[in-house]
C-alpha cells in the first residue's frame, strides 16, 4: 500500500514488501494510520490462511513503512499462551 500527495507525487510505501493489505483505519486525532496486513510468511509468493497477519502503524504527517503494533516476540508469547 502506498500514499502520495494530492497531486500524485511523493509516492511512499506504507507496507513492507511481500505483504498484502487487508484494510486500514485513519485516526486523525492521533496522526496515525493503522494497517492490517498479511505477510507471505513462507515466501512462496501466495497468501494463504497459514500466513501471518499483523497490524502496522505510521504517522499521517510523516508516512513511512509502518511498524508493528505488537512485536513478533510478543506475538510468539501470546501464541504460546493461547495455544498451549
Amino acid at each position: 500500500m502506498y500514499i502520495s500527495s494530492l497531486n500524485g507525487k511523493n509516492l511512499k510505501p506504507l507496507t513492507p514488501p511481500k505483504t498484502r493489505s487487508q484494510g486500514w483505519y485513519l485516526d486523525a486525532d492521533k496522526d496515525t494510520i493503522y494497517l492490517r496486513i498479511q505477510k507471505d510468511s513462507d515466501n512462496n509468493g501466495q497468501f494463504t490462511e497459514q500466513d501471518e497477519t499483523a497490524i502496522l502503524k505510521t504517522k499521517i504527517s510523516d508516512p513511512a513503512i509502518g511498524t508493528e503494533v505488537i512485536s513478533p516476540e510478543m506475538q510468539k508469547k501470546i501464541k504460546s499462551i493461547v495455544f498451549s
